[in-house]
C-alpha cells in the first residue's frame, strides 16, 4: 500500500486505539478467580489462504473475496502439571477440537475474519490440591465452547512495490468459552499481530518465508505456581512449492512468551509444525491441509504429539457480486496476482513479460543464443558469416568468397558498372550490380542457359552438375535428383549438394520465396509420420539459412500419406510462393 493514507485508514487507526484501551482495561481490572480460566489449546489456525498453518501472511484477501477454513485436530497430553519441581499426573489426556474461520475482504487492503473454535471432546480431571480451591478434583471431560475471536487485517506493504507483504492484524476475543475447563479466558481479551511474508526469487520453485510477532492482553490466572496471562505470540516458517500448482510443503515454528509474572518455560510453550498443502484442482481456491506438531519447549498446551487436517476454500468473488478484479495492463491476470501490473505478460510468468537478457527482441525461452544479441529472423542468434568478410550470409551474395560491401559481399570485379551505395544506404542487389549477368559468371544472361547458377562457357553458363531448375510459369522448382535422408534428419551428400545449388539460385534472385512441402509415405497411420515430414522440411530450411538465405523466404509444411509397401519414404516439392 504505497499510496497516502485515506480516510478509511484514519478511521481504522482510531478504532485500533479504542480497541487497545479496551484490552488494557480488561487486563488491569478483569482478574479471573478461576485457575482454569485460560486457553489450553495452543493450535490456532489462522484462516489465511495465503499463510501457513498458524503464521499469517502479509497479504490481504482482496475486495469481496471470501475465505472459509475448517480444521480438525487431536492433541495427546496437552497438560502435565509439575508442582514444586515434582512431576504430577497428566491433567488433560486427550483433546479433540475444531476451528472454523470465515473471512471476507472489505477493501483491497482490509479483511475481517471471525474465528469460532470448539472442543469436540476432551478427557481430563484436575488434581486435588488445596491451592485450587473449588476447582480441586474437577472433571473437565466432554464438549466445550471456546472464546469467539474477531480479527481485522490491514495490509501496509505489498510485494509488487516493496518486495515484501506486511500487514497488521488486531483482534478482540469475547468470553463465550467455558473458563471452568481451560476453554475460555473469563474476560474480554485483545491483541495484535504484525505479519510479514517474502517471496524468494528462485527460478521454477515457489519459496516463501513468513514471520509473525505480536502482543496479547488477557486476564491473569494462576495454576499452582504457573502464572498465565498476557503474552507475546510469535511464529516463523516457510512454504516450498514442490509442484507449485498442486503441492506445497510447510515447516513452521510457533510459540508464546509469557510476560505475566516470571518468564519461564512453564508459561512459554513452543511447538514445531510440519505438513503439506494440496491443491486438488490446481488452483489456490481450494486446498487440503494436513500436518503434525511436536512440543519443543514444555509448557501448558505443549503436547508430545498433535495432528491436524482441514480444508480451505477461498473463491475469488463473493456470490452475486458483479465486480471484476482490476487488470491494469489487460493481460487477463488480476492486479492482485500480477507481479508486473503495468506490463502485459504471461500467466506462467505471473503476469510479467518474457525475459530477454540480450535485448534483441527475442524472449530467452525462444532465443537459441540468449546471451548474445542476434536477429529475430535467426531465432535470436547472430547471422553467420562463412567467409569472414564482415557481411552476414543473409546479405552476402557470395557467402563462401570474401568480398566487399559495395559488391553485396562478392569480390570487386574489374570494369563493373556498379556505383558504391550512398552513405547509410543498403548494398546493391545482384541484379543491380550487373543487370546483364545475374550469377556473375561473365556469361551474359541472353546466352546463359542457367542465369541464376554459376557455370562455364563450355556448358553455356550451367554448372557441371545441374540439379535445380526454376519454372516461374508453373511456380515450381524441379530437382533432377531426389532429395534423400538416411534416418531422421541426416541428409545424404548428394542432398547437400542439391540444396547448396538451390541456395545459390535464391541468393541470385533475392525476391524469390519458396515453400517446402514434405510428404512421408508409410503403412503406419500414427502422428509420428507427419512429425517426421515436418522435421525433415525444417532441416532443409535450416540448411538453406546456413547458406545465406533469410528465414522469411522459406516456409515448410509436413504431411503423411498411406502406402502398401513396408518402410517410409519422403517426397519433397519445392513451390514458388513469391517470384
Amino acid at each position: 500500500m504505497s499510496e497516502q493514507l485515506t480516510p478509511w485508514h484514519r478511521y481504522l487507526f482510531v478504532f485500533l486505539c479504542v480497541w487497545m484501551c479496551v484490552g488494557e482495561s480488561s487486563y488491569v481490572h478483569a482478574q479471573s478467580a478461576e485457575p482454569t480460566a485460560f486457553h489450553l489449546q495452543q493450535l490456532r489456525p489462522n484462516g489465511d489462504p495465503s499463510g501457513l498453518f498458524q503464521s499469517l501472511s502479509g497479504k490481504a484477501l482482496g475486495q469481496w473475496r471470501l475465505s472459509f477454513q475448517l480444521t480438525l485436530h487431536y492433541t495427546y497430553e496437552p497438560l502435565v502439571l509439575e508442582y514444586n519441581d515434582e512431576l504430577a499426573i497428566s491433567v488433560m489426556e486427550h483433546m479433540v477440537g475444531a476451528d472454523l474461520a470465515i473471512g471476507v475482504g472489505l477493501l483491497p487492503w482490509l479483511d475481517v475474519m471471525l474465528f469460532a473454535p470448539v472442543t469436540i471432546y476432551q478427557l481430563g480431571t484436575l488434581v486435588k490440591h488445596s491451592s485450587l480451591g473449588t476447582a480441586s478434583g474437577r472433571d473437565m471431560s466432554g464438549f466445550h465452547a471456546q472464546d469467539i475471536r474477531l480479527q481485522l487485517k490491514l495490509q501496509l506493504l505489498n510485494e509488487k512495490s516493496h518486495f515484501v507483504n506486511l500487514a497488521l492484524a488486531p483482534y478482540i476475543a469475547f468470553p463465550t468459552g467455558d473458563d471452568r475447563t481451560m476453554n475460555g479466558e473469563g474476560g474480554i481479551s485483545a491483541g495484535g499481530m504484525l505479519s510479514l511474508s517474502v517471496p524468494l526469487p528462485i527460478p521454477n520453485v515457489d519459496v516463501r518465508l513468513f514471520g509473525n510477532i505480536g502482543f496479547r492482553y488477557q486476564p491473569d490466572t494462576t495454576l499452582f505456581d504457573v502464572t498465565i496471562g498476557s503474552d507475546i505470540p510469535y511464529s516463523f516458517g516457510a512454504s516450498f512449492g514442490v509442484s507449485p500448482k498442486y503441492v506445497s510443503l510447510i515447516a513452521e515454528y510457533s510459540g508464546i512468551i509469557g510476560v505475566a509474572g516470571k518468564v519461564e518455560s512453564s508459561n512459554s510453550p513452543a511447538s514445531l509444525l510440519a505438513g503439506v498443502r494440496i491443491f486438488p484442482t490446481g488452483k489456490p481456491e481450494f486446498a487440503i491441509n494436513m500436518g503434525a506438531a511436536v512440543g519443543v519447549i514444555g509448557g501448558f498446551g505443549s503436547a508430545p504429539i498433535r495432528i491436524f487436517a482441514g480444508v480451505t476454500i477461498a473463491p475469488e468473488l463473493a456470490k452475486g457480486s458483479s465486480a471484476a478484479p482490476k487488470d491494469t495492463d489487460g493481460d487477463g491476470i488480476p492486479d492482485s496476482e500480477d507481479q508486473c501490473p503495468d506490463q502485459a505478460g504471461a500467466k506462467a510468468l505471473q503476469g510479467c513479460p518474457a525475459a530477454d537478457s540480450d535485448g534483441d527482441g527475442v524472449p530467452d525461452k525462444e532465443d537459441q543464443c540468449p546471451k548474445v544479441r542476434g536477429e529475430v529472423m535467426n531465432r535470436g542468434c547472430p547471422m553467420q558469416d562463412t567467409d569472414k568478410d564482415g557481411i552476414p550470409d543473409n546479405k552476402d551474395n557470395c557467402p563462401r568468397t570474401p568480398g566487399v560491401a559495395e559488391n553485396a559481399g562478392c569480390p570487386a570485379q574489374t570494369g563493373s558498372t556498379t556505383q558504391p551505395p550512398a552513405p547509410g544506404g543498403t548494398p546493391p542487389k545482384v541484379g543491380d550490380r550487373n543487370p546483364n549477368d545475374w550469377d556473375g559468371d561473365k556469361i551474359p544472361n541472353r546466352r546463359d542457359r542457367c542465369p541464376y547458377l554459376t557455370g562455364s562457357r563450355r556448358r553455356r553458363g550451367c554448372p557441371y552438375r545441374k540439379y535445380v531448375t526454376l519454372s516461374l510459369r508453373k511456380r515450381r522448382i524441379y530437382m533432377r535428383k531426389a532429395v534423400r535422408f538416411y534416418r531422421g534428419t541426416r541428409m545424404t551428400r548428394r542432398t547437400r549438394r542439391i540444396l547448396r545449388q538451390l541456395a545459390e539460385l535464391m541468393r541470385n534472385r533475392p525476391t524469390l520465396a519458396i515453400r517446402v512441402d514434405a510428404t512421408t509415405y508409410s503403412r503406419s497411420r500414427r502422428k509420428w509420420v507427419a512429425r517426421l515430414s515436418r522435421r525433415r522440411a525444417r532441416a532443409i530450411r535450416k540448411f538453406l539459412m546456413k547458406e545465406g538465405v533469410a528465414i522469411d523466404r522459406i516456409q515448410f509444411r509436413g504431411y503423411r500419406a498411406r502406402r502398401r509397401r513396408r518402410g517410409t519414404k519422403t517426397i519433397f516439392r519445392f513451390r514458388v510462393i513469391k517470384k
